[in-house]
């Protein structure tokens, strides 16, 4: 267990879209993937890589706020 982890790594497995290979899931529900992505670009955003957001094909992925 690692005190930090990156967001991507915290999503992995409690997303219906991304699913543990080993078939683990979260105690409860999934977290809907317009939640997930709007964590992810909040992150991005926090860590100063959100130059790629502007890319057209993240603004085409399904999620997209």
């Amino acid at each position: 267990m690692h005190a930090i982890r990156p967001t991507i790594c915290q999503l992995w497995g409690a997303t219906a879209s991304m699913p543990c290979p080993h078939g683990c899931a979260p105690d409860g529900s999934f977290v809907d993937d317009a939640t997930a992505m709007r964590w992810m670009i909040t992150s991005s955003q926090i860590d100063g890589h959100s130059d790629h957001l502007d890319d057209p094909a993240v603004r085409r992925l399904p999620s997209w706020p």
